[in-house]
């Protein structure tokens, strides 16, 4: 989702940017869910995020970085009213999931993730950056 909001130009930087994002790659959703089915105990809670949550201004800067792109803007109080969910502050580890069943994450930070995808939308042409003057 910040992805294609980035992508678009419609994403905007929280507060000072230092709001954590805990994210995971689709394929890493499947392969937890299937090892939770076969290993996991009844009524046990799996938590399934990659290996490194980030500031969302470090998450951003990467993205710029990596695509050449500028950097979001900060959100107006305005954009933060309009927000339909409030903005939550959570470090979540996937330690139970590692440890009780094994799963070994096939992109275990959101840099292997968003480098696989940006991969994948370039060699099908998908990938459309609008670059702005710099």
């Amino acid at each position: 989702h910040l992805f294609l909001q980035y992508l678009r130009n419609e994403a905007r930087i929280a507060g000072k940017g230092d709001r954590l994002i805990n994210m995971v790659h689709r394929d890493d959703v499947v392969g937890a869910i299937i090892a939770a089915l076969k290993n996991g105990r009844p009524g046990e809670v799996y938590n399934v995020v990659d290996d490194e949550p980030v500031a969302q201004i470090h998450f951003f800067r990467w993205l710029s970085e990596t695509l050449g792109k500028n950097m979001p803007p900060f959100a107006t109080e305005e954009d933060t009213a309009r927000r339909k969910r409030a903005l939550t502050q959570k470090k979540v580890s996937n330690r139970r999931l590692k440890m009780e069943l094994g799963y070994p994450f096939k992109y275990p930070t959101f840099r292997q993730g968003y480098t696989a995808e940006i991969r994948r939308l370039d060699d099908a042409g998908q990938l459309n950056i609008e670059l702005e003057p710099r």
